[in-house]
C-alpha cells in the first residue's frame, strides 16, 4: 500500500447516510385479494405464534410505502420480509398495480437496509416476473406447504439468534 492510499478521503464517512434497521420477527404481505390471504393466515397463525412473528397486511402498494416513509421518518425497523404478489388492482395509481414496480421502487431505497422480498403470485410466469425485477425468491401463493415452512425458518432463525444476543 502506497502512502496515497493510506490518506482518508474527506467527507467520505460524512456522505454515507444511516440506513433503517430490519425487525427479522416482522413480515409483510402486500396483497389485495382478502379472501386468499385470510387463508393464509389461518394457516400461518401457528407459527406465527409460536416464534412471535409479527404479521401486517397490505391491500395496495401505497399503503405499504406509505408505512415504510412513515417508519423511514421515525427511524423505526421495517419487516425483515415482504411477500409481494404481482397484480394489486386496488391500487388507484396504475404503476403501483404492478408488483414488480413495487419492488423496483423498494430496491431503488438506499436509505433502508433492504427486506427480502418473496415472489408471492398464484401463477409461476408472474412470479418469475417478480423475480426479474428484484424479488429474492418465489413462493407459489397456493403452496402453503412452502409458505409455511418458510416462515418456521424465519421464526426458527429469530429464536437462534436472539439466544445468542
Amino acid at each position: 500500500m502506497t502512502k496515497q492510499d493510506q490518506i482518508p478521503i474527506e467527507g467520505k464517512e460524512e456522505n454515507k447516510k444511516e440506513q433503517i434497521p430490519l425487525d427479522d420477527s416482522e413480515f409483510w404481505v402486500i396483497d389485495d385479494s382478502t379472501d386468499m390471504i385470510g387463508s393464509l393466515m389461518r394457516m400461518w397463525q401457528q407459527v406465527i405464534d409460536q416464534y412471535h412473528l409479527k404479521a401486517q397486511i397490505f391491500k395496495t402498494a401505497a399503503e405499504a410505502l406509505a408505512e415504510i416513509n412513515r417508519r423511514k421518518e421515525e427511524k423505526r425497523p421495517l419487516p425483515g420480509v415482504i411477500f409481494m404478489d404481482a397484480w394489486l388492482d386496488k391500487d388507484e395509481l396504475e404503476e403501483l398495480q404492478y408488483g414488480g414496480n413495487v419492488i423496483k421502487k423498494i430496491r431503488e431505497m438506499d436509505d433502508i437496509l433492504q427486506p427480502l422480498i418473496v415472489a408471492h403470485s398464484s401463477e409461476d410466469r408472474y412470479n418469475e416476473s417478480l423475480k426479474a425485477s428484484g424479488a429474492d425468491l418465489m413462493i407459489k401463493k397456493g403452496d402453503y406447504k412452502a409458505s409455511k415452512a418458510f416462515l418456521e425458518n424465519l421464526g426458527q432463525s429469530n429464536k437462534t439468534k436472539n439466544k445468542k444476543d
